[in-house]
């Protein structure tokens, strides 16, 4: 059998079929790449945890529950043409938030506003988001679950 027809049968080892000797500097590096394989999962494990714990703390914040909501309202409308009545709601399923709001008209801070919504329901009305050509809006300050 010929030579050539020899290597045609022989599996491909990344070296010359002639020099069968293990290559110490490949062998190094293929020992460097798996231990920063191994360190990345490593450290993946020990800090995913922790990460995906305060993810879901984050996701679980009281605030992350209440939406701001505009609807159409006739009186809104008359204030001022475009106006609509802008509605808080709790979205959380069965507990409900107590809230401290910050009132802005024209970029202006106007006053707090404290209450307790309901999960669900037709939520809180505050007022309408255009007096007199003007916009007003709401900010949340704080918010958490209440104990009732």
């Amino acid at each position: 059998m010929s030579s050539r027809l020899m290597e045609a049968n022989r599996p491909y080892t990344g070296t010359k079929s002639t020099d069968l000797s293990p290559d110490p500097v490949s062998n190094f590096s293929n020992r460097r790449c798996h231990l920063r394989v191994l360190g990345i999962t490593g450290w993946m494990c020990a800090f995913a945890p922790a990460t995906l714990a305060d993810g879901h703390a984050a996701i679980q914040e009281p605030r992350n529950f209440l939406r701001f909501e505009t609807v159409p309202d006739g009186k809104c409308q008359i204030l001022s043409e475009g106006g609509q009545l802008v509605v808080l709601r709790n979205t959380h399923g069965s507990k409900k938030i107590r809230y401290r709001l910050t009132r802005y008209f024209a970029d202006k801070q106007q006053g707090l506003s404290t209450g307790t919504v309901a999960s669900g329901g037709e939520g809180q009305k505050l007022g309408c988001n255009k007096v007199d050509g003007r916009q007003q809006r709401w900010q949340i300050e704080t918010a958490q679950f209440s104990k009732e």
